[in-house]
């Protein structure tokens, strides 16, 4: 397929609002397949680099949607028991753990709720899949 074939598959593929399939290229590492296509809709980049599950995936794309690096659920919960530890140091409250766990249930449930909201009006780019510690197919099935 030559180059403006295929801009113009992409083209039409990134017109559709609701898809039930995705794109794949595939060539040479600096042949600029990550940036190949322009878009009205929002493009996020995801590399899948070292990323061994799909909770992996959904932290890549967690901080690839909203610019924040490190969400992983298991940072929130530990955010979350560091709150309950500094208001215990600081009040004499004794509900500190209850407030640590009101942290991490709300952090996890912003998270969920961006990662749901991620819609039509939005393209997910995945590269580097030959780098993921998973195997393709299950990175594949996992996107």
């Amino acid at each position: 397929m030559d180059t403006n074939s295929l801009k113009s598959a992409i083209s039409d593929y990134l017109d559709i609002e609701l898809t039930t399939y995705a794109i794949m290229l595939s060539g040479p590492w600096g042949s600029e397949k990550t940036y190949f296509s322009e878009s009205k809709r929002k493009m996020i980049y995801v590399s899948l680099f070292g990323v061994g599950s799909l909770e992996e995936i959904k932290d890549k794309i967690f901080s690839a949607y909203t610019s924040i690096d490190g969400v992983s659920d298991r940072e929130i919960e530990r955010s979350g028991k560091f709150f309950g530890e500094v208001l215990k140091a600081t009040t004499d409250s004794k509900s500190t753990s209850t407030a640590g766990a009101l942290m991490t249930v709300l952090a996890s449930t912003l998270k969920s709720r961006v990662l749901a909201n991620v819609n039509s009006e939005v393209t997910l780019v995945f590269d580097d899949l030959e780098r993921a510690s998973m195997s393709p197919s299950a990175a594949l099935a996992c996107v």
